[in-house]
C-alpha cells in the first residue's frame, strides 16, 4: 500500500471490508512516507484514529514516528480482530523519514488472547507518548 506515503486511509478500508476467518493470515507492504508530517507535529485523520491521538497538532511527534507506526498497526490488528505474527521494517536512505514495513496479521478468535496479543503492545506504546 504506498498510497503517496499515506497508507493508513486504505488499511482502514480494508479492514472495515475484509474480515479475516479463522486461522486466516493476511499481508501488507506499506509504504509509510508520513515521516515529514511528523517532523511538523501534525497527524492525519486515520492515523489518529489508528493510534489513539488526537487529530491536528501535537508536540512531539518528531521523534516518535515508529512508536507512532508501531501504534497504527496495533489499531488495524484490532480492527481485523487479529494480531501482528510476523514484521519487517527499513528505513528509507533518503532524507524523506520513510518506513518500509511488511507484515503479516492473523485472525484471532479467542478474546482473551486478543487481549493479550494486539493490547499489550498499545498499552505500552500510549504510555510511552503520555
Amino acid at each position: 500500500m504506498p498510497a503517496y506515503g499515506s497508507p493508513w486511509h486504505q488499511a482502514l478500508i480494508i479492514a472495515a471490508r475484509r474480515p479475516l476467518k479463522v486461522g486466516e493470515r493476511i499481508g501488507f507492504a506499506i509504504t509509510e512516507g508520513l515521516g515529514f508530517q511528523y517532523e511538523h507535529n501534525g497527524v492525519t485523520g486515520p492515523v489518529a484514529l489508528l493510534a489513539r491521538l488526537k487529530p491536528g497538532v501535537q508536540v512531539g511527534l518528531n521523534r516518535r514516528q515508529d512508536t507512532i507506526i508501531d501504534r497504527c498497526l496495533v489499531g488495524l490488528a484490532q480492527r481485523m480482530g487479529a494480531k501482528v505474527v510476523q514484521q519487517w521494517r527499513a528505513e528509507g536512505r533518503t532524507g524523506a523519514l520513510v518506513r518500509y514495513l511488511g507484515i503479516v496479521l492473523e485472525q484471532v478468535n479467542d478474546a482473551a488472547e486478543r487481549a493479550a496479543g494486539s493490547d499489550s503492545l498499545a498499552v505500552d506504546t500510549v504510555a510511552s507518548l503520555a
